[in-house]
């Protein structure tokens, strides 16, 4: 039977994620485009940073994002698996779970962040190709790791995250070493 009030448990909830999103996880000005000498270039790179001391920066905010958002996590998770009639034991462990695979996923999610600021997508090298191939390679990885993370068995979950940790810092090293210090900011079409 649904109970017609449960949902007024989802309130606090809804109304910390609209007042903490924009403050957490909106935009980066930092990482906004600015239009400056012919160029579209990323606020950051007026500044003389490598691919690794933009990574850092990256990797120490979204560290404190992460830290804010588990409390709120953890105090949420048991109740929406109470309202999904399981225990609320097994939401505290899935959110857990979605936690460290997160927190796992955040060299991923720094190369991506810098890559878009770039034109290392732009033209066909030797060098571009076989980061694709292992841009392939790594999505099939991650996704069979993230499917390890949620199976039952804790050291079947444990084997997925360290193997989504490991993937995930290859690829934000592999990149680093294509890219590190040489870096082209996108530039505009000309007309």
């Amino acid at each position: 039977m649904v109970r017609q009030g449960i949902w007024i448990l989802f309130v606090p909830m809804i109304v910390a994620a609209l007042i903490a999103a924009p403050l957490l996880g909106g935009t980066w000005p930092g990482f906004d485009h600015r239009f400056c000498a012919g160029r579209w270039a990323p606020l950051y790179s007026t500044v003389p940073l490598g691919y690794r001391e933009i990574s850092r920066v990256i990797f120490k905010v979204n560290g404190m994002r992460c830290a804010v958002w588990l409390p709120l996590l953890i105090a949420y998770a048991p109740i929406l698996a109470w309202r999904l009639n399981a225990e609320p034991t097994q939401g505290i462990v899935f959110a857990l779970k979605a936690f460290c695979l997160v927190v796992a996923l955040q060299p991923v999610m720094v190369l991506g962040h810098v890559s878009k600021g770039t034109n290392d997508s732009e033209g066909i090298t030797l060098g571009r190709l076989f980061l694709l191939s292992m841009l392939g390679l790594g999505v099939f990885i991650l996704l069979a790791a993230g499917v390890m993370t949620f199976m039952p068995d804790p050291l079947i979950t444990v084997v997925g995250l360290a193997i989504a940790a490991f993937s995930a810092l290859g690829f934000w090293l592999l990149y680093g070493f294509f890219y590190n210090r040489r870096l082209d900011l996108l530039r505009t079409q000309i007309s």
